[in-house]
């Protein structure tokens, strides 16, 4: 009988578990899709993000993240990376993140013809003079999957691309 009563004194004594409004933040579709990318990511598969999982990740796309990449990865988080505070970190990433028609707005001031092309070279010339100023790498990651042909970037498939990801 004192074997029961404490177990319900222990379990009584566990964490509540607290909900939290970040799945508010994403329709269902890119719920799916973060918790798809959670998946892949997790490579040992036991619902945590670590730093062998990213290493792995990096492995498989043949990238090197240089040699702190991971650790100020790792860095956002608050603690344990499970799939809530994944998608917490991703909230705050895309929180400052223009809407696709800001981003198309911006976009047509560079494009008077409205032909939804515009010279990544003008591109270029805007990000290394603007407030701040583009790094080389920087630039090369701007553009890298970019939309573009015969050096003009197709803005209105970069927009799509960059707000919904790759169709």
């Amino acid at each position: 009988m004192a074997s029961r009563k404490a177990k319900k004194k222990a379990g009584s004594m566990r964490a509540k578990r607290v909900t939290s409004n970040v799945f508010a933040m994403f329709t269902s579709e890119q719920i799916q899709e973060f918790k798809e990318a959670f998946t892949w990511i997790d490579q040992n598969h036991d619902g945590f993000l670590q730093p062998d999982d990213l290493k792995g990740v990096f492995s498989e796309l043949n990238k090197d993240p240089g040699s702190d990449g991971i650790d100020k990865m790792m860095a956002d988080a608050p603690g344990p990376i499970n799939f809530t505070c994944f998608l917490t970190i991703m909230g705050r990433k895309l929180k400052g993140v223009d809407t696709e028609e800001v981003m198309l707005d911006a976009f047509k001031i560079l494009d008077p013809d409205e032909t939804g092309k515009v010279a990544v070279s003008t591109i270029k010339e805007l990000l290394v003079s603007g407030g701040e100023k583009f790094s080389d790498d920087e630039l090369k990651g701007a553009f890298e999957g970019a939309p573009v042909e015969d050096g003009n970037l197709d803005y209105i498939k970069y927009c799509k691309i960059v707000k919904r990801g790759e169709d």
